[in-house]
This record gives structure tokens, C-alpha cells and sequence, in this order.
């Protein structure tokens, strides 16, 4: 089945998609049919069977990806060669600003001052190193804030 896949494989798909994949597919249609509807003479009549099922799966697959307007590979561009108007560039609306901006402060509000300054100068890009220079405090003393701040990843505990 693994031949027959890769040779009706088409080569723009193949970035696409492991072969393996279609056999695996072959295998769960192939048990998911009702068994009493297909009756093999022989082991060959099988391999046949199995044959026609990974050539339909790949068929629908290139119809899919070659054919179709909404999955085309054709239409695909790589991102160098794409002119930079056409590339997406999301910017924040004023309203998702705002929300932010809102956001930030609710999470801020029961820092002290001299926290909301420290995190305000590195949002605007200051190191760790120069704001404590400014600040007047130790690096140490930045990372350990920073640290104490960043939201601590969730773990399970099953």
C-alpha cells in the first residue's frame, strides 16, 4: 500500500503529508466497514481491495489540495516571494490598545510605585541592567521582581 500511496502521490503534495498516513487511513476505513459486506477469494483479491481504497484516498486528497479553492497548494506562496503588501500584519485596533492598556493597569494597581516604574521602563525596552542603574538598585534585584511578577506556569496534579 506504502508504494502505491507515494507513486499516486503527486510531488506538490508530498511536502504536505506522509504517506504513512494514507496507509493508516487505508487500515481504519478497511476496519470500519462492516465485514460481512466484502468477502476475499484470495490473499490477492484483498490486496487488491486494500489497492483500490489507498488510490481513493489519495485521489481525494489531491482533488482536495489540487482541485479545491479553499486548501489549493497552488495558491500557496512562499512568504519571500510574497509581495509585503499582501502579508498579513496585524495591528492593534484602538479599542484592543485600550484593552490592554486596562488590562496592565488592573494587573499593576496593588504594585508599588516603585514596581510599576521598574516594569514601565522595561516595557519601554530598557535592559534589566539600566533600569536598575536608574532606578538606583540592583540587577539582582530587577530579576527577582520580574520573576516574582511572570505568571508561573500551571501543573497538574493527577
Amino acid at each position: 500500500m506504502l508504494r502505491i500511496v507515494r507513486r499516486k502521490l503527486n510531488s506538490a503534495l508530498r511536502p504536505k503529508f506522509d504517506s504513512q498516513d494514507f496507509v493508516q487511513a487505508v487500515w481504519a476505513s478497511f476496519f470500519a466497514f462492516r465485514t460481512n459486506f466484502f468477502h476475499f477469494d484470495s490473499p490477492r483479491q484483498l490486496a487488491a481491495f486494500l489497492t483500490e481504497l489507498a488510490q481513493n484516498k489519495v485521489i481525494e486528497a489531491v482533488r482536495k489540495r489540487l482541485q479545491g479553492e479553499k486548501y489549493n497548494v497552488n495558491r500557496e506562496l512562499p512568504l519571500r516571494d510574497c509581495p509585503p503588501s499582501r502579508r498579513a500584519s496585524h495591528q492593534p485596533s484602538a479599542e484592543e490598545i485600550a484593552i490592554a492598556r486596562e488590562e496592565w493597569e488592573r494587573f499593576f494597581r496593588h504594585e508599588p510605585p516603585h514596581y510599576q516604574r521598574m516594569i514601565e521602563l522595561l516595557l519601554t525596552g530598557h535592559g534589566q541592567e539600566e533600569v536598575a542603574d536608574r532606578l538606583g538598585l540592583n540587577a539582582r534585584t530587577i530579576r527577582r521582581v520580574v520573576q516574582r511578577l511572570l505568571p508561573r506556569p500551571e501543573h497538574d496534579s493527577n
